[in-house]
């Protein structure tokens, strides 16, 4: 049996390192941000090095809502941030975001295999699904 949450862990640590840090997350943002018109206008204005900062914050965050399912104030202000009333991300980027971040993982991760992408999948998919809930509240 498979520990998805354990795998998710070890692969995030390999490609959160200081070794492979910066190359998973400029893969990560040139692949979204190439991804869609939208994306790349939503990022036109962005403090990059600040986005980076936050992702790596969110990741942790979104692992640990999935092991959890408690929300807490991070996660919540991260939701109405990227909502209807905030930036108004549609539910489609949230799909695009994660497929980068998978692409990203298969890229820089050098155990990244079938095992490792279907744990980065089941332990994004409640807080997307989470984040797409808080979209239009």
């Amino acid at each position: 049996m498979v520990d998805y949450v354990a795998t998710f862990k070890e692969s995030f640590s390999r490609v959160s390192g200081e070794a492979r840090q910066k190359e998973f997350l400029d893969s990560f943002y040139d692949r979204f941000i190439a991804a869609d018109e939208e994306v790349a206008a939503a990022f036109r204005e962005t403090d990059m090095k600040h986005q980076k900062q936050m992702l790596q914050e969110s990741l942790a965050e979104m692992m640990d809502f999935s092991v959890t399912h408690k929300s807490n104030p991070y996660l919540l202000t991260l939701a109405r941030i990227h909502g209807a009333r905030g930036r108004d991300i549609s539910p489609h980027m949230f799909d695009l975001w994660l497929e980068s971040l998978i692409a990203s993982v298969r890229e820089v991760d050098p155990e990244c295999n079938d095992n490792v992408e279907l744990s980065w999948r089941l332990v994004m998919a409640p807080g997307i699904e989470f984040m797409k809930f808080y979209r239009n509240r």
